[in-house]
């Protein structure tokens, strides 16, 4: 099976209006989307990441905070 061809699933909490998950990126990368509203030249579209399905996991990943550029 092509990649393109696979199922992509995201298991998230939701109700008609929100989805939420969670993502952490360092303060360039926030304060841009949060000045335009969507991300801006600091975010990479070929960079990965993967969407975490808690807030506490999240913060577990980015050692909670502590790690460089978190």
């Amino acid at each position: 099976m092509k990649y393109e061809e696979q199922e992509r699933k995201i298991y998230a909490k939701y109700d008609d209006k929100t989805i939420r998950v969670y993502q952490a990126y360092n303060d360039v990368i926030a304060d841009e989307a949060i000045k335009l509203g969507t991300f801006g030249e600091h975010f990479s579209l070929t960079r990965m990441t993967w969407i975490k399905p808690s807030f506490l996991w999240m913060m577990y990943r980015c050692g909670w905070a502590e790690k460089e550029n978190q």
